[in-house]
């Protein structure tokens, strides 16, 4: 068998020639745009920048819409380490905001010579692409895939094999006939089809029958069948299930090519502008906010909120606040008890004794827990690191030498004594096993819970705030154990860029005009929050609602159907809110950001703005009342603000006036010039800035100037949260002191340092004594004893028995009280002899020390004696 001839190689290819360098091709003379005074146009962004141009033209249209401007001169923008030149125009544009031009420096290639063409700007052909039209799909939006088609233009969006149609919001060429659509349309024609002719907000088939809102796209000639053998390409499989999505769903109404109008209550049809979302028979219908639409009245938008003074309610049912001239000179510890929910201090000292007692200490009483608190308090006033013990001998470290450490002992508590009461220490109840069916983190927030359900109930009970409420939140800090990953800590950890501090978030409530908190929400976490809402009686209908509305609903409950305004930031704003809070018989302002739903933000950005104070607004007229019950506002201030309301409809508010400082004169020495910019503002606008930061103004007082979460250091989760709601309360002190109070111009600092003093010396609870405290001097000798507490005649022997002027100090005995071990220099004078110091001394603590043993004495053994 022969072999196979060998293979013979192949011979080698000849050399490649070197690729052509490439050069730098110059822009060619005699450019028209060089030339000075030349028209030229170019988009707005370019020029001005992304933020001027977004707060004149919008978010939509920023980088969409062109301006006019005139050709100054042509000039090298090189750099100096550049080896190339960089031509650059400097030109005088004409945008909104300065009608009279304003030079900018742009660089030659972003500028287009000639007018700017007709329909060129959104704004000009009154088009909204993104508000009655977009069936965009979610799945390839953003998509850079560019395919083209028959006739070489590009389609941004994925399209099918064989041209399939597109579904976009710009113009594009759809099918393999090279038909196009207008600006704004959509076009699902198949591959192989026609191509019809769409305009915006009616989508055609591939024969070009425009789909109706009672026609489908079910007729649609289907895509040519596969080769045998091999599936459907991926881009058809899914524009395959694109089109079976939309055939089960609503078409899309456009407003342009079908016009809508609302009836209002006196016969009159106006035209709707916005429909969100864009179908007819869901959308909320949005028309212009004019005199006619929003009318005259204090009916509808043009409610006003009521007007009412706050006062909280003593349980005389007194009146504490400025116009009650009786509690003028009230102390800074009357306003603490005042905010102070006498149930919890009552809970808080129960449940305190009872681990006292299982540690065998002395029980609390509530002058002894109030004289705690406030020796925790007056620990905030100290800037030092270490531990709470270091604030009692005078031996702790500060942050300098110069300064030394506080010495607690002259509080009257001793530091063992402080430390068993910080260790016993309890707010709620919670029982030591977890009850079967309860989840670890129900179970942990039961350390929290009474605090926060006393706090509100009586703030219901017994605050009536002003007209206005503000909802927001809250943040205590907190960097230990927590979260989700572990059973242990926190069992909620909020951690959020925009807040300062991260840790346990409350979302709460306040009165406006006096800054107090009146209701509180712990944030438990989706999981811990749902198994709360599914146990409430309207548990189905709070399901439709938005979690921002039930929060802004549950915040305000008892002062529902009060005809009160509330204001809410971008977190509860929304459509939804304004409706609900409606319904629930208050007003509603807000700023609206993100929850866009029903609401016209797409149109309000359309609206371009001149200058600062300028607005556009739309309302929503009721269909079954036929009246205007919520109106939308975009201002320009800023930036670009957009506002949902239910009252004070179209009234004008104060201007703003804000002094600046400018370069008015060009000369680069000359000095600068302080101007006053004047900002006209809507009434609404102006009472949602009036209110919105009573909440933030509070965090800051009680963050900044009270530092509970910072210098009173705890590794228990639950004191922290405890004290953070501790904390609101002494803020709420302060401001009910600051607007009581006759002239007390104390700022925070200073009043919680004096709060602290009188919480320390307070005698709350302690029976006042009809026996003075004498001295043995101020007795007769010749009289019959007295009942009477006064210092023993007994004198101290050995080292240290001295005072500091040279006499010698009073004798000490143990107190002859139940369960107090304290050492007291005074003694009964019925029952001791006034002269004799050998005898029986007969000890008894002083009244205000917290131990009660010499009012049950005298009650005792000498009640005849004091009948």
């Amino acid at each position: 068998m022969a072999d196979p001839p060998q293979q013979q190689p192949s011979p080698p290819s000849p050399p490649q020639p070197p690729p052509p360098k490439r050069t730098r091709t110059t822009k060619k003379a005699g450019d028209p745009r060089d030339v000075p005074g030349a028209t030229v146009h170019a988009l707005a962004h370019t020029f001005m920048g992304k933020s001027p141009a977004s707060h004149i033209f919008g978010n939509i249209n920023y980088n969409k819409t062109y301006v006019r401007g005139t050709v100054i001169e042509r000039f090298n923008s090189k750099k100096p380490a550049a080896k190339n030149a960089q031509w650059s125009l400097r030109v005088t544009f004409y945008p909104p905001s300065h009608p009279d031009g304003k030079e900018y420096e742009i660089l030659r290639q972003h500028c287009k010579h000639g007018e700017i063409p007709a329909g060129t700007n959104p704004q000009d052909n009154n088009i909204y692409p993104s508000l009655s039209l977009d069936v965009s799909d979610p799945v390839i939006r953003g998509s850079t895939t560019y395919v083209p088609n028959a006739m070489g233009t590009a389609d941004n969006s994925s399209t099918a094999a064989g041209g399939a149609g597109s579904n976009t919001d710009a113009s594009n060429v759809s099918g393999n006939s090279g038909e196009t659509n207008v600006s704004g349309t959509n076009n699902n024609g198949d591959g192989g089809g026609s191509g019809g002719v769409a305009t915006q907000g009616n989508a055609a088939t591939g024969d070009g029958t425009p789909i109706t809102e009672t026609s489908t796209v079910s007729d649609a000639v289907p895509p040519p069948p596969a080769a045998a053998g091999s599936g459907p390409a991926p881009q058809q499989q899914q524009q395959q299930q694109q089109r079976r999505r939309r055939t089960g769903a609503p078409t899309k109404h456009n407003l342009l090519t079908h016009p809508l109008k609302a009836k209002l209550r006196n016969g009159t049809e106006v035209p709707v502008l916005s429909l969100n979302p864009p179908y007819k028979d869901e959308g909320t219908k949005w028309v212009d906010a004019n005199a006619t639409t929003v009318g005259t009245g204090n009916d509808g938008v043009n409610a006003k909120p009521l007007q009412t003074q706050w006062y909280h309610k003593t349980s005389f049912n007194e009146k504490v606040c400025k116009e009650n001239e009786k509690f003028s000179e009230m102390s800074r510890l009357q306003s603490f008890l005042h905010m102070m929910p006498p149930a919890q201090l009552q809970t808080m000292l129960d449940l305190t004794n009872t681990r006292l007692r299982e540690k065998s200490q002395p029980e609390m009483t509530k002058q002894e827990l109030i004289k705690f608190l406030g020796v925790c308090l007056l620990m905030t006033r100290f800037d030092m690191p270490g531990r709470k013990r270091d604030f009692w001998g005078g031996d702790g470290a500060t942050y300098s030498k110069h300064v030394p450490a506080p010495d607690l002992n002259s509080t009257g508590m001793k530091r063992h004594r402080f430390e068993h009461k910080w260790g016993a220490l309890r707010f709620s109840f919670q029982p030591e096993t977890r009850p079967e069916g309860m989840s670890d983190a129900a179970h942990r927030w039961m350390l929290v819970d009474d605090f926060a359900e006393a706090f509100n109930k009586y703030r219901a009970d017994t605050f009536n705030p002003s007209g206005s409420i503000c909802v927001d939140e809250s943040i205590v800090r907190w960097f230990g154990f927590g979260g989700k990953f572990v059973n242990k800590g926190l069992p909620h950890y909020v951690e959020m860029e925009r807040k300062p501090e991260d840790g346990c978030e409350i979302q709460d409530a306040a009165c406006v005009d006096s800054g107090i908190m009146i209701q509180l929400k712990l944030v438990k976490g989706k999981e811990e929050d749902d198994r709360l809402e599914s146990k409430k009686p309207d548990a189905a209908q709070r399901r439709c609602r938005n979690h921002g509305t039930n929060v802004v609903l549950d915040l305000t409950k008892p002062w529902s159907n009060t005809g009160r305004e509330v204001i809410g930031d971008s977190a509860f704003a929304s459509v939804m809110t304004a409706r609900e809070v409606k319904r629930d018989g208050n007003h509603f302002i807000g700023c609206v950001k993100t929850a866009t739903k029903n609401f016209p933000a797409e149109h309000l950005e359309q609206a371009v703005f001149a200058q600062r104070g300028d607005r556009v607004a739309l309302c929503h007229v009721d269909e079954a009342t036929r009246c205007t019950d919520m109106i939308s506002w975009a201002w320009l201030d800023r930036n670009r603000r957009k506002f949902i309301a239910t009252a004070h409809g179209l009234e004008e508010g104060k201007p703003i006036f804000r002094e600046r400082w400018r370069q008015v004169d060009d000369d680069p020495n000359a000095p600068p010039t302080q101007v006053c910019i004047q900002i006209p503002q809507p009434l609404a606008i102006e009472r949602y800035y009036e209110g919105a930061g009573a909440v933030d103004v509070s965090n800051k007082v009680r963050q900044n100037e009270l530092m509970l979460d910072r210098r009173l250091k705890t590794d228990k989760w639950d004191y922290r949260v405890n004290f953070g709601i501790l904390g609101i309360i002494f803020t709420d002190s302060w401001y009910l002191y600051q607007q009581t109070v006759a002239e007390p111009d104390e700022c925070p600092n200073e009043f919680f340092s004096k709060l602290a003093d009188e919480m320390i010396d307070n005698t709350e609870g302690v029976r006042p004594s009809r026996a003075r405290v004498v001295s043995p001097a101020e007795m007769d000798m010749d009289d019959e004893p007295v009942v009477v507490l006064r210092q023993t005649i007994r004198k101290r022997s050995g080292k240290g028995s001295n005072n500091a002027d040279g006499s010698t100090k009073a004798g000490t005995g143990r107190c002859a009280g139940k369960g107090c071990n304290h050492q007291t220099s005074f003694v009964c004078g019925a029952c001791t002899h006034a002269t004799d110091s050998a005898q029986k001394q007969h000890w008894y603590c002083r009244p205000g020390k917290g131990c009660t043993a010499w009012e049950d004495h005298k009650n005792c053994m000498h009640s005849d004696a004091l009948a």
